[in-house]
């Protein structure tokens, strides 16, 4: 077995033993100590200290006081991340201040792209914030980056998808929760491609009645169970082609899986097993902001959905 075999196979094998290890979890969660809770509270008066939102320390310690609260309500277990969820949820609310529309973006795959280097969805959230800014809107795109680079991070993302992402759907909710609850003028648009797109989709679901909440999702797998909601824009096929992942056409993907492999692996299995994703590529799965359905669709949403504000 050559070099880049043995680290495939070792790969392989750690993945499955992290995920393993994963499942248990014996960790108990702690109160937000008043100590924690005064210097988050300063932290965040400073941040606002020019916003209306904050205008006194018992305000600012209420704001904590949800955003450990909804933290806690996702990571129940763990106490650390609970901490620092608190502290990034936070973060957002003081980065957040004056803005009209706040779009998140949700790349593909393993939810690892920078915006600026994704010629597919990023190029599409920077059209769909073009539009509003037609329109009179003030916009701000935030990442929504899901996997870390390491091997725990690709495990727990794998875990996410067999458990139906209900802890990453959770931390997004919250932060989109939090922001909405404080600016009650500032409307979400939660955007998704592929993978992305069920991340997308679960979010809504536990958004659903948050009207401040918007959806626009594209590629959707078709294992997903897509959420009916007119606040929801769900993009099935680019307007060229059919998207044989949203469609579901098994023996389509079943050659693209079969192709990706065989590709991978006259490539000396490159980049272990991490990069095989890089090769499959079914018909119809890419979305660009100049394919008709794709620019089109999202610009006549918006369009329906948000009154010029200038006008």
């Amino acid at each position: 077995m050559d070099r880049n075999k043995r680290y495939s196979f070792t790969m392989l094998c750690v993945i499955m033993l992290s995920f393993i290890f994963s499942l248990f979890d014996s960790s108990v969660p702690n109160p937000l100590s008043s100590e924690e809770s005064r210097q988050y509270a300063d932290d965040l008066l400073r941040s606002l200290e020019d916003s209306s939102i904050v205008s006194s320390e018992e305000e600012a310690v209420n704001i904590v006081h949800r955003a450990y609260a909804q933290a806690m309500e996702v990571y129940e277990n763990d106490p650390w991340s609970g901490s620092g969820l608190t502290g990034g949820l936070l973060d957002m609310l003081a980065e957040m201040t004056g803005v009209d529309v706040v779009i998140i973006y949700n790349s593909g795959g393993w939810g690892r792209i920078p915006e600026l280097d994704d010629a597919e969805w990023g190029e599409v959230v920077a059209g769909t914030a073009g539009v509003l800014e037609g329109l009179g809107y003030s916009t701000k795109r935030i990442p929504y980056g899901r996997t870390e680079n390491s091997v725990s991070g690709y495990v727990g993302e794998t875990k996410a998808v067999l458990d139906e992402m209900p802890a990453k759907a959770r931390r997004l909710a919250a932060e989109v929760e939090l922001l909405t609850q404080n600016y009650p003028d500032t409307t979400v648009i939660i955007t998704g491609l592929s993978q992305g797109a069920a991340y997308t989709n679960k979010v809504m679901t536990l958004l659903e009645s948050n009207e401040q909440v918007y959806g626009i999702e594209a590629g959707c797998p078709f294992y997903c169970e897509t959420i009916e909601s007119e606040r929801t824009l769900i993009i099935g096929d680019n307007g060229v082609e059919g998207d044989a992942i949203a469609d579901g056409d098994a023996l389509v993907l079943l050659g693209c899986l079969f192709d990706a492999h065989f590709r991978w692996a006259m490539n000396g299995f490159d980049g272990g097993p991490m990069k095989l994703g890089g090769y499959f590529d079914p018909p119809g799965h890419s979305y660009k902001w100049h394919y008709p359905g794709v620019s089109h669709r999202i610009t006549g949403f918006i369009i329906d959905n948000f009154e010029p504000k200038n006008a």
